[in-house]
């Protein structure tokens, strides 16, 4: 049973959605961003660990 909606209830309705999909997405991109945020920070930690490494290392230069 198809029902009667009048046109300014889906017009409503529409603005409904669309402010949910505005939300939606901007969540998503916090959501990647907070993302991109760690994996930034992981690869900052790798290479302090590499140099910590490179500078503890022995030279074999020595004589």
């Amino acid at each position: 049973m198809a029902e009667n909606i009048s046109k300014e209830a889906l017009m409503m309705r529409a603005k409904q959605l669309d402010r949910y999909c505005e939300l939606l997405i901007e969540q998503c991109d916090n959501w990647a961003a907070s993302l991109q945020h760690e994996e930034q920070r992981k690869e900052a930690n790798w290479k302090q660990k590499i140099l910590g490494w490179m500078r503890r290392k022995p030279s074999n230069d020595k004589k």
